[in-house]
């Protein structure tokens, strides 16, 4: 009977007043896009290998942690450490010539490019 009684009140409801997410427009912050230009990156690694993390932007800045929560989400179950002190390291910059940079900085092998300013990157040793 109370099955009954909360099926009907859900038929009654409009679908508009029980989900607020499809009736509010969400902010534009860039993370869709964010999730987009990495996506396409993959590691020759096994599931739960650590890959560093480099970008312009440092630790002490907010945009930092935002970044590397959606690097984090979008490489799992690959394991992403906030620093570059690995031998592969996923390149988040906001520019080619900002990735070229750090690449010829650390004397590293660029492996990925899959848009403006993203890369996979290998110590230069790990040169095959």
């Amino acid at each position: 009977m109370a099955a009954l009684l909360i099926r009907s009140v859900f038929l009654i409801v409009p679908a508009a007043m029980r989900s607020h997410v499809s009736t509010r427009s969400r902010p534009n912050d860039g993370t869709s896009e964010r999730i987009e230009r990495l996506a396409s990156i993959t590691f020759e690694r096994p599931p739960g290998a650590t890959i560093g993390y480099a970008t312009v932007v440092t630790p002490a800045d907010a945009e930092f942690s935002r970044r590397y929560g959606i690097a984090r989400y979008v490489v799992a179950p690959q394991i992403l450490d906030s620093t570059d002190r690995h031998s592969v390291v996923l390149a988040d910059f906001d520019s080619d010539s900002q990735l070229m940079a750090y690449v010829h900085q650390h004397n590293l092998v660029l492996r990925q490019h899959p848009g403006a300013g993203v890369g996979v990157v290998e110590s230069g040793a790990a040169q095959r």
